[in-house]
């Protein structure tokens, strides 16, 4: 009687143990389960927030091409005497595009506390930057045969007086600066020679310092190849950078070194920084450097009030401004202009082409879009080039 008992006992033990592992196993596999279907969830969620981040982004993008089309359209407008308004140009007291524009639009409530609609599941943010303030260097080079004394850009003067401005020097000590120019000379021609050298093979250049890459031989794509030349580290570049442009440019046009490069960028006067308008002087016309400075701020200031509508002869005009305001060596021996020829003929009153940056964010997802584009169809912009990040 005892033992039947006990054998009772022990299967009732076993049949408590053997629910006790089912029950256990049934709870792992239902966590597990909803673990999984949590994840898949936020994951499901997360693709959902980038993909309308994205969207978001490409609405900043649309906007501001559209922006951009309508102050095309603007400057259709005839140039109304004596103000500052109508006519082709481009400038900071009118573009509208040079504001950032933000998605929802800021409100003000009868308490005058800042708001924002919620009309949408997400915000995006897009500011468009001038690139024709800035030097285009596919245009840097020169050209003539190894007989004849070879004549450097526009775009390379201008670069060559940048680089020879205070803020740069400490950034090229026992530096050659035309070592820069030679070198983005040698990246975008045709072919593998040294140009400066006459003769050597363009690649040995950059097998120096463990490095082991090739000369592109093309016209640079994004303003990042431009650190990939061996004469420019980080410093430099970013020194350089903000007045540097490599749009536009145009594949279907090399660049042989025999020749003068065909220079597609052009210069805004009306939007290019005090460094640029000084590096736009000639260092023959106004040899100090402290000289050309002070001209170009007083003319930087001077479109606070005034908007240039020509480089030279329609009133007001940059080259009028300077002889009346910038004074230089009266040497009845020299004939340099304060612009040259070289110069005068990259240099405009409008911008052409602009770079996008386009913003969507939905809770933790963002989408950025960089673009660059090009209005000189005013009907309809010409994309140049577009990233995804």
């Amino acid at each position: 009687m005892i033992n039947h008992c006990n054998h009772h006992t022990e299967r009732g033990s076993v049949a408590m143990i053997l629910t006790l592992i089912s029950i256990a196993i049934i709870a792992v596999v239902a966590i597990d389960m909803n673990y999984r279907s949590q994840v898949s969830a936020k994951i499901v969620a997360n693709r959902r927030d980038y993909i309308k981040a994205y969207e978001l982004a490409r609405a900043a993008y649309r906007w501001s091409v559209f922006r951009l089309q309508l102050d095309a359209n603007l400057d259709k407008i005839p140039a109304i005497p004596g103000t500052n308004y109508g006519g082709k140009k481009d400038d900071l007291m009118e573009i509208q595009w040079s504001m950032p524009m933000p998605y929802p639009l800021p409100t003000l409530t009868t308490t005058f506390e800042s708001q924002t609609t919620t009309s949408i599941d997400g915000t995006f943010m897009s500011i468009i930057t001038d690139e024709s303030a800035k030097i285009n260097i596919n245009d840097v080079g020169s050209g003539g045969l190894e007989t004849t004394r070879r004549v450097w850009s526009g775009a390379s003067e201008v670069l060559e007086n940048l680089l020879l401005l205070p803020r740069f020097q400490a950034h090229l000590v026992r530096k050659d600066h035309r070592e820069i120019l030679w070198a983005i000379e040698d990246w975008i021609d045709v072919d593998s020679v040294v140009n400066k050298l006459r003769g050597g093979t363009e690649d040995l250049e950059y097998r120096i310092d463990d490095v082991d890459y090739n000369v592109k031989n093309g016209p640079l794509y994004t303003k990042d190849e431009i650190r990939l030349l061996k004469p420019i580290d980080k410093s430099l570049f970013d020194e350089l950078a903000p007045f540097v442009t490599v749009y536009p440019f145009n594949i279907n046009l090399p660049y042989i070194w025999t020749q003068k490069p065909n220079e597609l960028g052009r210069i805004n006067i009306n939007t290019a920084p005090m460094e640029i308008i000084a590096s736009v002087l000639s260092r023959q016309a106004l040899p100090d450097v402290r000289a050309r400075l002070l001209c170009a701020q007083n003319f930087v200031k001077s479109r606070d009030t005034i908007v240039y509508r020509a480089v030279r002869g329609g009133e007001p005009s940059l080259m009028s401004f300077l002889q009346k305001t910038c004074s230089t060596p009266s040497d009845p021996n020299t004939n340099n202009p304060i612009i040259t020829k070289m110069v005068e003929s990259i240099l405009s009153v409008s911008s052409d082409v602009f770079s996008i940056e386009a913003v969507g964010s939905v809770g933790s997802a963002e989408k950025t879009i960089h673009a660059v584009v090009s209005r000189k169809d005013a009907s309809q912009p010409k994309l140049q080039y577009w990233k995804v990040l």
